[in-house]
């Protein structure tokens, strides 16, 4: 997936730094980004790697984020130590940890509830996986999987909003995607630009600008979303060629 990048700006970090000060005008802006983005991948990693039940993998998530918006978190974050996401989950390893040593530390306190879990969320599919996936690669894929599913539906908003759903109808094809409801392609390679035009009409020449399209809009969304986290150009392109699967 192509596409010429913009100039790196200000870091986000800063923003995230702004998490130190809660009387901050733009504090709860930045908390619920915050939650939003990681919430899942911490859940996933705490259910999958360390055999959790469900609500002991809720109530663990909704503890480890409230400790880190403890002083003593936010003071050891550092732009200079590596990357956010390398950060978060360094600390919910050590969090883990502990908690497996301190049943007290498993239940949130005073009830509270940063994260408000959806019925939809279909927390009970994050298994225990039955491979040798490490936590670190557990971590990983659930975070790849977080930034791709936001990033896509970010994607489709904005090509409804267009007037192009003939693009993604043709990013659908191509990929073999289907709704959410319905089996999963059978695995096989993908359609010519030929097949995918005859198959909805088109010609290839559209078919293959469509799909140059939003390709550049996937990655400029893919990529919008790692810089909040990231605090150099290097490190967002290593970020955004990892998501795509490109190193």
């Amino acid at each position: 997936m192509g596409g010429a990048e913009e100039h790196f700006p200000t870091t986000h970090w800063t923003q995230l730094l702004r998490l130190r000060n809660p009387h901050d005008p733009q504090y709860q802006h930045h908390l619920n980004r915050l939650l939003h983005d990681y919430w899942k991948p911490c859940y996933y990693y705490i259910r999958r790697c360390w055999h959790m039940s469900v609500e002991d993998a809720k109530d663990l998530t909704q503890e480890f984020f409230s400790k880190l918006l403890e002083k003593e978190y936010l003071q050891e974050m550092s732009p200079e130590k590596g990357s956010f996401r390398g950060y978060i989950r360094t600390a919910l390893f050590h969090f883990m940890s502990k908690a497996k040593r301190h049943e007290r530390v498993r239940r949130p306190r005073d009830g509270a509830q940063l994260i408000h879990f959806q019925a939809d969320d279909d927390l009970s599919r994050a298994d225990p996986p039955a491979g040798d996936a490490s936590p670190d690669e557990t971590f990983e894929r659930a975070w790849v999987e977080q930034v791709l599913r936001q990033s896509m539906e970010e994607l489709r908003s904005m090509l409804e909003a267009m007037g192009k759903t003939a693009y993604l109808q043709v990013f659908d094809k191509y990929y073999g995607i289907r709704p959410s409801d319905a089996p999963p392609a059978p695995p096989g390679p993908r359609p010519t630009y030929g097949q995918v035009a005859a198959d909805l009409n088109l010609k290839e020449t559209d078919v293959r600008n469509y799909l140059t399209f939003t390709r550049n809009l996937l990655r400029k969304l893919i990529v919008g979303r790692v810089r909040q986290y990231v605090s150099t150009e290097e490190e967002l392109q290593s970020e955004v060629a990892h998501i795509l699967g490109e190193s």
